[in-house]
C-alpha cells in the first residue's frame, strides 16, 4: 500500500501534464484528418483510422509502462540501448528491401520495424547519461562535446545511407538541443554557428542527392515547381 501511495504521489507531482494535453490534442486531430480523409473510401481505406487508433491505445499503454519505470534503470541501459540501435542501424542494410530506392524497414514477422525511429530515443538516453557522467560546473567547450557529436554522428550517418535525411536531421537536432540545454562557452558557440556555412557548402555539394535538394528547394520556394516537385 505504501508503494502504491508513493507511485500515485510521484506520477501526480511529477507528471507532465501540458504535454500529455498537447500530444493528445495532436493524435485526436491525426485521427480526425484520417477519417475525413479516407472516410470516402471502400474496404480497408476506409477503416485506416481505426487501425490509427489502436496503435495510439498501444502506444499510450507503453507510454505508461515507461512512466511506471524509474529513468535509473534506463540510464544503466544506455550505452547498451545505443550499441542495439547502431547495431540495427547496421541490420537495416543486410535485411531491409529496397522501396523506391531506399531501405529502412526491417521485416519481423507480419511487422517491420524501422530501427531510425527507436535510435532518436535511444540517442537522447545515450547523450543524458555522457552529460550525467560528466558534470562541469563551468561552460562547455567544442572539445568537451566532441564525444557527443560522434555518438550522433554515427547513428546520423547511417541513417543518411539509407538515404533518409529528414530522420537523420531530427538526430542532428537532438545533439545540438541537448548541447543547448547544457552550459556552452560562448566563444564556442560563437566558432559552432561561423562553422556551419562552410559545413553547409561541403554538404550541399558532396554528401545531398538530387533528390534531396530538390526537397529543400521546394521547401524554400513551393510554388517552384508545383505541379512536379512542389505537387505534395
Amino acid at each position: 500500500m505504501i508503494r502504491t501511495e508513493g507511485f500515485s504521489a510521484r506520477v501526480r507531482d511529477h507528471f507532465d501534464w501540458p504535454l500529455f494535453i498537447v500530444v493528445a490534442l495532436i493524435a485526436v486531430l491525426g485521427v480526425t484528418n484520417l477519417y475525413s480523409a479516407t472516410s470516402v473510401y471502400q474496404g480497408a481505406r476506409a477503416e485506416l483510422y481505426i487501425s490509427q487508433v489502436q496503435w495510439l491505445l498501444v502506444g499510450g499503454i507503453i507510454g505508461g509502462v515507461m512512466v511506471a519505470i524509474d529513468y535509473r534503470h534506463l540510464e544503466r541501459l544506455a550505452y547498451v540501448l545505443y550499441t542495439f540501435g547502431v547495431f540495427s542501424l547496421i541490420l537495416v542494410f543486410v535485411l531491409a528491401r529496397d522501396v523506391r530506392g531506399s531501405a529502412r524497414w526491417i521485416p519481423i514477422g507480419g511487422f517491420q520495424f524501422q530501427p531510425s525511429e527507436f535510435m532518436k530515443l535511444f540517442l537522447v538516453i545515450a547523450l543524458a547519461k555522457y552529460l550525467h557522467d560528466d558534470p562541469r560546473s563551468e561552460g562547455r567547450t567544442l572539445k568537451d562535446l566532441a564525444i557527443p557529436a560522434g555518438l550522433t554522428a554515427v547513428p546520423a550517418l547511417l541513417v543518411l545511407k539509407q538515404p533518409d535525411l529528414g530522420t537523420a536531421t531530427i538526430l542532428m537536432l537532438i545533439f545540438l538541443t541537448i548541447a543547448a540545454v547544457t552550459r556552452v562557452r560562448w566563444q564556442s558557440a560563437l566558432l559552432f554557428f561561423g562553422s556551419l556555412a562552410p559545413s553547409a557548402v561541403i554538404i550541399w555539394n558532396y554528401v545531398l542527392l538530387g533528390y534531396q535538394k530538390d526537397r529543400i528547394n521546394t521547401f524554400i520556394n513551393p510554388e517552384s515547381d508545383i505541379l512536379r516537385r512542389g505537387w505534395h
